[in-house]
């Protein structure tokens, strides 16, 4: 089930982004996200939050700051319906994601995005970041 975050999802978006390495920024963004009225999308299940992503929106164009799905709860679509709940609110969508993190450019490449370009050393550890694209075709299937 998808619904916005409130409140209390801070801690459990934390816990869940700790799988990403980067548990304190992402539950800073969630928090700060849901101070500042920005939109965000949590997936729960049961009551408990197993996957999240945070994003802006400006005009017509999303930027996806956060994107994690647990690992237990991986390939069953969960990361899809995030993105296309954001693809419903925008014309194109844009990340960044770890050049070495083949999985995930897999998935991006498979809901519609082309990488744009990278931006050199962007992470603390020096890894390179690919920007991708997704424009939103509304007479098409927005994930193809």
């Amino acid at each position: 089930m998808l619904r916005a975050a409130v409140p209390e999802d801070v801690g459990p978006v934390g816990a869940l982004a700790a799988c990403m390495g980067c548990e304190t920024a992402a539950a800073d963004a969630v928090r700060l996200s849901l101070e500042g009225g920005a939109v965000r999308v949590t997936v729960s299940d049961e009551g408990g939050v197993n996957g999240f992503a945070v994003w802006s929106l400006v005009l017509d164009e999303a930027e996806i700051q956060y994107i994690a799905v647990s690992p237990e709860c991986r390939r069953r679509g969960i990361a899809s319906r995030l993105i296309d709940e954001i693809a419903a609110r925008a014309s194109v969508i844009f990340l960044e994601v770890r050049e070495g993190n083949a999985p995930a450019r897999a998935l991006y490449k498979s809901c519609g995005f082309a990488e744009a370009g990278v931006r050199r050393a962007y992470y603390s550890d020096g890894e390179n970041a690919v920007i991708m694209r997704k424009e939103i075709n509304r007479g098409a299937d927005t994930r193809h």
